[in-house]
């Protein structure tokens, strides 16, 4: 009868205080149990925020050091390599734009794996902006989308910046201090 009442439930005596069965020890047990699950899951879960964070701004670094390695091509371009001899200019010039290319758009896979949407947008923004100035449909103005691409990016790694938009765009942007 005790079996048939441990499975039913049916028989008050099952909940009495002198009953051998230790309620207390199975609800600390069951609670523990749950309490331990739910801090796993919490910490798992910042250790991949962390990750994530971590490789979204190894990402961004990189972007950012290659979009910069590109402009440095270009003034190599104009300003060194053109006073050379027109044989070594175009080997050495050529060598540069294959891996300033090649380092672009390993960085740009590194963007899109680790950005996030906001700064995956304002890269976007940016490069169709890009393609409008070069089709001639639209005033020049990259330095206002990269500007925004840099807040998108500080605004993912430091939720809590008090960078003003006026001092990146002024200090920071590569468009306003070549």
């Amino acid at each position: 009868m005790t079996l048939l009442n441990l499975f039913t439930f049916q028989s008050g005596e099952f909940f009495v205080q002198d009953s051998s069965f230790d309620w207390a020890t199975i609800i600390a047990a069951v609670l523990a149990t749950i309490t331990v699950i739910i801090g796993y899951s919490i910490q798992k879960r910042h250790e991949r925020e962390a990750k994530n964070r971590e490789n979204s701004k190894e990402a961004y670094l990189k972007f950012l050091n290659d979009f910069t390695a590109a402009n440095v091509i270009v003034t190599l371009e104009n300003e060194y390599l053109n006073s050379l001899s027109p044989s070594s200019s175009n080997e050495e010039l050529n060598k540069h734009k294959i891996e300033s290319l090649r380092r672009k758009l390993e960085a740009r896979n590194h963007l899109l794996l680790y950005g996030s949407d906001n700064v995956i947008q304002a890269y976007l923004n940016f490069v169709k902006h890009l393609d409008e100035v070069l089709q001639k449909k639209v005033q020049d103005k990259q330095e206002e989308f990269f500007t925004n691409l840099l807040i998108e990016i500080r605004k993912e790694i430091y939720k809590e910046s008090k960078l003003q938009k006026e001092d990146i765009s002024k200090y920071f942007n590569e468009y306003n201090r070549q």
